[in-house]
């Protein structure tokens, strides 16, 4: 027959070895815990391509310099050209896999490695074959995966990835706790901090999201305010619009034929 007081040590033997088990069995909430959530959720759910109808302004000193009309067309995970202006002006910057070319009136200016980090983050990361392809290229983003907090920011809760708490001057992105959609990117790398905030999302259908307003800032300064309108997903794009030899073959809002 068992006393009271063996009873009692086994209730105690019981009890910690359960918080033993539990410390062992639930998944550490780091942010490569979170990050998984992310490509869990959209892996193979979101959009292949959208193109999008761009307002950009641009800013000094908190006032509006410059307003233009860009055409944006993204084909996920390393294709992506910005018309700057109307087409048949022929200024654009294509990224294509780690490089990027810019052209202005139709001829190629300057080229440079550039594999653009926001579209990977953005949308890349969802069709990536597989969850360490994503960790290796975020920690090469110098994106430290082993952290992360809980906070509340403009009256949501938000997942914080790369960082340990609020006032950590390192590279990290914000996500909303209840769709995990990027709501805000803070930079670090080139000694003047850098914030992007992303805000209107728009659903494109079953797990496919877009933010439909965009501001940059650099040290706390605004410097760039994008608004993106005629939204369409998942359309027909002839990529030959991303290849720097002849990017003038076809375009999506203005036929090669119109823009001569």
């Amino acid at each position: 027959m068992v006393s009271s007081r063996q009873h009692t040590r086994l209730n105690i033997a019981a009890i910690a070895a359960l918080l033993l088990l539990t410390a062992f069995s639930v998944p550490k909430r780091d942010g490569k815990y979170r990050l998984y959530k992310m490509y869990h959720r959209y892996h193979g759910h979101w959009q292949r391509s959208v193109r999008f109808i761009q307002q950009t302004e641009r800013f000094i000193s908190d006032t509006v310099t410059t307003k233009e009309t860009w055409y944006e067309t993204i084909v996920y995970p390393h294709s992506f050209r910005i018309d700057l202006g109307e087409p048949d002006q022929r200024n654009c910057v294509i990224y294509r896999n780690d490089s990027a070319y810019v052209f202005r009136k139709g001829t190629l200016s300057r080229s440079r490695v550039d594999s653009n980090e926001l579209l990977y983050l953005l949308g890349g990361m969802y069709h990536a074959s597989s969850f360490k392809e994503i960790t290796t290229r975020l920690s090469a983003m110098h994106y430290d995966l082993s952290k992360s907090y809980y906070t509340r920011w403009r009256g949501r809760d938000i997942y914080v990835i790369g960082a340990a708490g609020i006032g950590d001057r390192v590279n990290q992105f914000w996500v909303d706790s209840k769709h995990y959609r990027i709501v805000r990117i803070l930079k670090f790398d080139n000694g003047a901090p850098e914030e992007i905030i992303l805000e209107g999302h728009k659903r494109l259908g079953h797990k496919k999201w877009t933010e439909t307003r965009v501001a940059f800032y650099k040290s706390g300064k605004l410097l760039q305010r994008e608004t993106y309108t005629e939204i369409v997903a998942n359309d027909e794009i002839d990529e030959r619009i991303f290849d720097p030899a002849a990017p003038w073959q076809w375009h999506w809002f203005t036929p090669a034929n119109d823009a001569k």
